[in-house]
């Protein structure tokens, strides 16, 4: 298990966590060209949130999910440029990637299990923008907001649903934003999740 360090720079301080070096293959797009388009992608720069403007539905289709291949690519590294950025966020591509098959029960069913926590941790705070898809190879988790912590979605998996899920932690990656004194910058934090080999798809 490798951990990277703290990356600052001078509005805003950010923290990239990887902690695992599980490869991914990288599945061909199947977002269409009038979904993307809708989206400005230039207005996306490195580390930048989801646009406001992209769905989060629950849905086997992870750009109706809330996550776009170009926003992988634009915030946290170019497809193109894949060495330079730590093997969870080219699992992070390979996810946005793919859709779920409907009978993925793994999936379907880790998938509620964050939206639950979710629900259940922030019920008595505002309610942080939460966009979350599973499928064959991991799960996404992204909040926004400002009571959004680094580890809210880490310390639940690495806990008794992590154990029902056969999760570990090496199968953990989180990435983010933390917004120092005075900045405008968005706060928020992706926890990827790498489908462990032993739940294979069923």
């Amino acid at each position: 298990m490798s951990e990277s360090g703290c990356l600052r720079g001078a509005a805003i301080a950010l923290l990239v966590c990887a902690i695992t070096d599980s490869p991914a293959v990288i599945a061909q797009s199947v977002m269409s060209g009038k979904e993307t388009n809708a989206i400005d992608w230039e207005t996306v720069k490195p580390f930048s949130p989801i646009p406001d403007a992209m769905p989060a539905d629950s849905s086997d289709d992870p750009f109706q999910a809330g996550f776009a291949v170009e926003w992988v690519e634009r915030s946290l590294g170019s497809q193109e440029d894949s060495g330079s950025i730590p093997p969870g966020l080219k699992l992070t591509l390979a996810i946005a990637s793919q859709r779920r098959t409907p009978d993925d029960r793994w999936a379907s069913e880790m998938e509620q299990n964050l939206r639950d926590i979710i629900r259940t941790k922030f019920q008595s705070q505002k309610t942080p923008i939460a966009r979350v898809f599973c499928n064959a190879l991991g799960c996404l988790c992204y909040l926004q907001g400002e009571d959004v912590a680094q580890f809210d979605i880490y310390k639940e998996l690495i806990g008794q649903m992590g154990h029902q899920f056969g999760i570990n932690r090496s199968d953990l990656d989180t990435v983010g934003v933390i917004r120092t004194p005075g900045s405008q910058d968005k706060k928020w934090w992706l926890t990827i999740v790498k489908r462990p080999s032993h739940q294979a798809e069923r």
